[in-house]
């Protein structure tokens, strides 16, 4: 192998340098990075939110989204939305929203399932040779 010339040396250096503090980077930042802030990636969830939930387009925020306006807070607030997905797009924060659903005028709160509730509902989706499978397998845990 040739050797390196103090100029091919420093760039390997920068190269490898630049590659660990790209590691280091949190989540926020690689989505900064990545341009998940800027406006039109912003809008962008708004209206998928929009379609998701039923919320007329007219009543989106207008202006600049990339900032904290008294608008978007307020909307943020009316439809409890996070705001930190908003900003960032997030996935924990968005399945933070989605696993807490907001309470719509007129809907009654569901009761949390027990477990054995939730098991049972699973249960009942299964085919029966998973079902099968399932037993056999809990009773050889059971008997060891």
């Amino acid at each position: 192998m040739a050797k390196l010339t103090p100029s091919q040396k420093r760039t390997r250096t920068r190269r490898r340098n630049a590659a660990k503090r790209r590691a280091m980077r949190g989540p926020r930042e690689r989505l900064f990075g990545d341009g998940a802030c800027h406006p039109d990636q912003i809008r962008k969830r708004l209206l998928w939110l929009a379609a998701r939930r039923g919320i007329p387009v007219a009543e989106l925020p207008r202006g600049r989204l990339d900032v904290p306006t008294p608008d978007l807070v307020d909307f943020c607030s009316k439809h409890s939305l996070s705001i930190d997905w908003l900003a960032f797009g997030q996935p924990r924060d968005l399945l933070e929203m989605m696993r807490n659903p907001p309470q719509w005028p007129g809907e009654t709160a569901q009761p949390p399932l027990s477990p054995a509730d939730r098991l049972l509902a699973k249960l009942s989706r299964l085919q029966p040779n998973e079902i099968a499978f399932i037993d056999a397998t809990v009773t050889k845990l059971l008997s060891m």
